[in-house]
């Protein structure tokens, strides 16, 4: 028997909430009961990031395992649970999309001088998270004061096709705004790379240290976000200049990859980190034996970010 619109996207979204709470236990479990010792000498834009691809975990573990709760919920005949639900939604996946933005502003901050933005990296952890959590807790407001406006639209219960003012001011304006972010990120690291490697410093030097390899890496945090919720954007956009636009496939392929992030996001952790190299050297020198200098002496600390590396600075042309 065929499945309608509401029963795929319904099925979907249990599929990818399933996969992102894999992803989300893969970082919690890793960072604390491994990676965390391999940071002690790391610089505090690299503690910054993994500190906060931690919390935004954390986030998605309550965004993810409530989505699988609400699936197995009578809500549509129980007013308090469809609220709870609007509610949740909106709250956890505005706090995903803005951990993302502080998470790529982090993967920029690592690539520029230490030197560079000090009053945004003093205190970093504290401003991401008073950012990250802040503004959805306050847009929380305006939607408790309407909770009227949460109903049964589908495959969930969230706010009503009819309050497009109140759709757009606390949830898909901040979509759009978290994804031109995204985009802006992405211009200016990519920019900055290329800068960087068209430098004479760079291009004399015949050997590249490891940690460049780790930090080209970087970048696939950025990619990620842009394409999980790019799909998103583009059907905010378009229903800006046409309210009924409505794409099936398109809707679909955005309730996956934006449900699932945690999911994809786990596997360029795993990748940046190299962790087969952190379980190798787990394995050599057993879980409490592990000290700095080990650490430190090991071709993995270069992966992941114990030493430091003065990357070259581009040149700008007007003082060669």
């Amino acid at each position: 028997m065929a499945w309608s619109e509401n029963e795929v996207m319904d099925n979907l979204s249990k599929i990818s909430n399933i996969l992102s709470l894999i992803g989300c236990t893969f970082v919690i479990v890793n960072y604390h009961l491994i990676y965390r010792r391999f940071l002690i000498n790391a610089s505090d834009s690299i503690r910054a990031h993994h500190t906060s691809l931690l919390l935004f975990s954390i986030n998605n573990v309550f965004l993810n395992a409530g989505g699988l709760i609400y699936s197995m919920l009578d809500w549509r005949g129980i007013r308090i649970i469809c609220i709870l639900q609007g509610l949740h939604i909106t709250f956890f996946n505005v706090t995903n999309w803005l951990w993302g933005v502080c998470i790529c502003l982090n993967v920029y901050l690592i690539l520029l001088p230490s030197k560079r933005f000090m009053c945004i990296r003093r205190n970093i952890i504290f401003k991401y998270t008073l950012f990250a959590l802040g503004v959805p807790t306050m847009l929380m407001i305006p939607l408790v004061v309407q909770l009227r406006a949460i109903e049964n639209v589908g495959p969930w219960c969230w706010i009503s096709i009819q309050s497009r003012g109140l759709r757009m001011g606390v949830f898909y304006g901040w979509l759009l705004f978290a994804f031109f972010l995204y985009l802006l990120l992405l211009g200016l690291i990519l920019l900055h790379l290329c800068k960087i490697r068209n430098s004479i410093a760079y291009s004399e030097r015949k050997l590249r240290h490891p940690y460049e390899k780790m930090v080209g890496r970087y970048v696939l945090y950025v990619v990620t976000f842009f394409l999980c919720w790019g799909p998103g954007a583009v059907i905010r956009i378009s229903q800006l200049s046409n309210p009924t636009f409505y794409h099936f496939p398109l809707m679909a392929i955005h309730t996956f990859l934006s449900i699932s992030i945690s999911f994809w996001l786990s596997f360029v952790w795993g990748f940046t980190t190299s962790l087969p190299e952190v379980y190798r050297i787990l394995w050599k020198y057993g879980w409490s034996n592990i000290t700095p200098v080990q650490q430190f002496g090991s071709l993995s600390s270069a992966f992941t970010g114990l030493k430091r590396l003065d990357i070259p600075e581009a040149q700008d042309p007007a003082h060669e």
